[in-house]
């Protein structure tokens, strides 16, 4: 919407300067009030047009805060829609309000301003002189181990493939503890979308013998923000043990299950989804088949197909959210078990541009034939104002 914005931002501001150019006369003055409410209409719709933020006046500024930040008050401030004092004041937040930044920085009228999604009331452009980082900004990143996860007791010659929940990262590292202290790596800088299968005996040898036995190892994971900004890690609750080949049956990790969740604080989230086999009876299932649903949390649920590669599969989904919240995905089997995972979306509004009939893509037709008529209104105005 950047044209369209750009050119009623600059039709509004044109005509106030205008207004305040000519001299104060009792045979203006109805005019001028009545120009007035007419800049007013205009910009009403112009937020009608942008979902309730009308454009931001002004240019620019160095960016304090980022889209996805998640910021405080530290006053009770005017929420506005958009980045300039002449904006409609839309409410007001009180100190202590907290919400994350979506659009600006920019400058106007002696502020930078900020477009916040407050969790609570209205949301708007608020300048940053009553703005503070929260405790809790950044990407909301977590890792956490499902399996082993204590009490286990592993076959260290049969592949492990450790089960964890991963949220706004981009690659993992995993390693083997013994005796809490490190012992070896089994992968490092990991793409997230990837799983990590691994044979014991591989990365240490002896595994379930003489001091390599009992419980003594636990499982250890960090993994990289999305955003760069650091790391986050976790290591099993308990400690589980390695045992003789052929002793223990092999562990089955339980599906459905998140391998990992991507694109955090943006409005597309990336999911790697892993499923089991499904059951084919007296007859062998081979080929590509359903194999559960995907609930994404806003109203939206997908069918699940992938090619049957072996007893479980990694299936890569994807999936763009139109509004910023907190939704809960929810993978579910043909079985009816399933799992959930919570995602924080933050979704930028995006930006149209004009055609060149003047209309707005996106946009309500008859909102834009009604700009355009008080665009007319204003223009005629202007030219009595001019003949007095």
């Amino acid at each position: 919407m950047c044209r369209f914005k750009k050119i009623f931002v600059g039709s509004i501001v044109s005509v106030l300067m205008f207004t305040l150019a000519v001299p104060p006369a009792s045979a203006q003055s109805a005019a001028t009030v009545e120009l007035q409410a007419q800049i007013a209409i205009l910009m009403a719709q112009i937020a009608a047009l942008n979902g309730g933020n009308s454009t931001p006046i002004g240019n620019p500024a160095p960016a304090q805060y980022v889209s996805g930040d998640k910021i405080i008050t530290t006053a009770t401030v005017r929420v506005r829609t958009g980045g300039s004092l002449i904006a409609q004041q839309l409410g007001r937040q009180a100190a202590g309000s907290v919400g994350i930044v979506t659009s600006g920085p920019i400058t106007a009228g002696g502020h930078t301003w900020y477009r916040i999604n407050f969790d609570t009331g209205v949301d708007g452009w608020v300048a940053s002189s009553w703005l503070a980082r929260s405790a809790t900004s950044g990407s909301q990143a977590t890792v956490k181990i499902i399996s082993p996860n204590g009490g286990e007791k592993i076959d260290p010659a049969r592949p492990l493939s450790p089960n964890y929940v991963a949220t706004g990262i981009s690659s993992i590292s995993v390693a083997l503890y013994k005796n809490d202290m490190w012992k070896a790596w089994i992968v490092k800088d990991l793409n997230i979308q990837s799983e990590v299968d691994f044979i014991p005996n591989k990365i240490l040898q002896g595994l379930g013998e003489g001091d390599n036995k009992g419980d003594i190892f636990k499982m250890y994971i960090t993994g990289q923000k999305s955003d760069g900004s650091g790391y986050v890690e976790d290591k099993s609750d308990a400690a589980f043990t390695f045992v003789a080949t052929g002793t223990v049956p092999p562990i089955a990790k339980p599906t459905p299950r998140f391998n990992g969740l991507g694109g955090m604080t943006t409005d597309t989230i990336t999911v790697s989804a892993v499923f089991g086999k499904p059951a084919g009876g007296p007859t062998a299932v081979t080929g590509t088949v359903r194999v559960g649903t995907i609930n994404w949390g806003n109203g939206v649920t997908a069918p699940v197909s992938t090619l049957v590669t072996g007893n479980q599969m990694t299936v890569p989904l994807k999936h763009t959210y139109t509004r910023t919240g907190t939704y809960t995905i929810t993978l579910t089997d043909l079985s009816g078990k399933s799992m959930s995972e919570k995602v924080d979306v933050v979704v930028t509004p995006a930006a149209s541009t004009a055609t060149s009939s003047g209309q707005v893509r996106g946009a309500s037709t008859t909102v834009s034939s009604e700009i355009y008529t008080i665009l007319q209104t204003i223009s005629s105005m202007l030219k009595s104002l001019q003949s007095n």
